[in-house]
């Protein structure tokens, strides 16, 4: 018998394919620099170099929740949830409610908060949202920060800081660019050049 021809694609998948939509998604070790390429709905994956584990689950924290997170998936705090943890790593965040501990995120952190944030927070982009009100009481660190709200704080960038129209940025920013948008506001200390850290303040950055 003759073998079999390819598989005649669905009008779904056509669609999808005509939409240009990503069915995978390349998961990065933890551990190693290896890289596997695993289905979008795919909660965990094996490390084809090394062999360890990756989890892959996106992370909804509702309530009080105090367990460790280490994920390549989101993590999303609501406005009723409370995390406090030591240490959160994950792909991608959002931050509406409570959070102590520390939280770094490999792409891109959004806070959308109204009052205090006693967790230590760090991210490749960080987005202080329009309608956030936030005082940070540890250091921002991250290579993008961008601010549309109102923030209170120190930041330390490894890239540039932009106050986009409406934002206001309060407290000390330390930072190889720096630039306030007609409509923003800036108010406090301003440092051009290498972010300096002092020891309480040092994060373990996370590995590729």
């Amino acid at each position: 018998p003759l073998p079999a021809g390819p598989k005649e694609p669905t009008l779904f998948e056509k669609v999808e394919g005509l939409l240009g939509v990503q069915r995978t998604f390349v998961a990065r070790c933890f551990e190693c620099n290896g890289r596997r390429e695993v289905g979008r709905n795919a909660t965990s994956t094996i490390c084809p170099l090394c062999g360890a584990y990756i989890d892959l689950q996106d992370y909804k924290i509702v309530g009080s929740y105090s367990r460790s997170i280490r994920t390549r998936g989101s993590l999303v705090i609501t406005p009723k949830g409370d995390l406090n943890s030591n240490r959160a790593i994950c792909e991608t965040a959002e931050i509406q409610g409570h959070m102590r501990g520390s939280l770094i995120c490999a792409t891109i952190l959004r806070v959308k908060l109204r009052g205090k944030l006693s967790g230590s927070l760090e991210s490749k982009h960080v987005i202080i949202d329009k309608k956030s009100e936030v005082e940070l009481v540890r250091p921002l660190r991250g290579e993008l920060i961008e601010v549309e709200g109102m923030m209170s704080g120190r930041i330390l960038s490894s890239g540039k800081v932009v106050v986009k129209k409406g934002g206001v940025l309060r407290g000390t920013v330390n930072a190889k660019s720096f630039l306030v948008d007609r409509g923003g506001e800036f108010s406090g200390e301003l440092t051009i050049g290498q972010p300096t850290m002092v020891q309480g303040d040092l994060l373990k950055a996370t590995r590729d």
